[in-house]
């Protein structure tokens, strides 16, 4: 897997840790309002739900682990505006031209700063 393919991967971290959370949160109101309908006592269902949050709390650990990782890479760009381009660019997710914008850099440049920036990833 190249460089730029795991920063692209590490882009969804954050929303994927929502929607784990929001998976469970759901869940929970679900087994609630379930067990309320039926009669049965909610907390009759907390030990799964307790099993569920557990492999949740797993995932989130490995995903912001991962997110570690791709931040201390993106750290580890000598060039403070590399480093600002691969930080918009993957872990904000904006556009080059949103990031040219920003930077009042052209598109071009900013696209040549990024392929730069991945190079020197790829060599660190």
């Amino acid at each position: 897997m190249t460089t730029q393919n795991r920063l692209t991967k590490a882009q969804g971290i954050d929303r994927e840790i929502e929607t784990l959370l929001a998976v469970f949160r759901e869940t929970e109101a679900r087994v609630s309002a379930i067990a309320t309908e039926i009669g049965a006592d909610p907390h009759r269902y907390d030990e799964k739900l307790k099993d569920l949050a557990g492999q949740i709390d797993l995932r989130v650990s490995v995903l912001i682990e991962a997110q570690r990782e791709m931040l201390a890479a993106v750290d580890s760009v000598p060039d403070g505006i590399q480093r600002t381009i691969l930080y918009e660019r993957y872990l904000c997710g904006h556009t080059f031209r949103e990031i040219a914008a920003g930077l009042n850099y052209s598109v071009r440049q900013i696209q040549r700063l990024h392929k730069a920036a991945l190079e020197a990833l790829a060599d660190g």
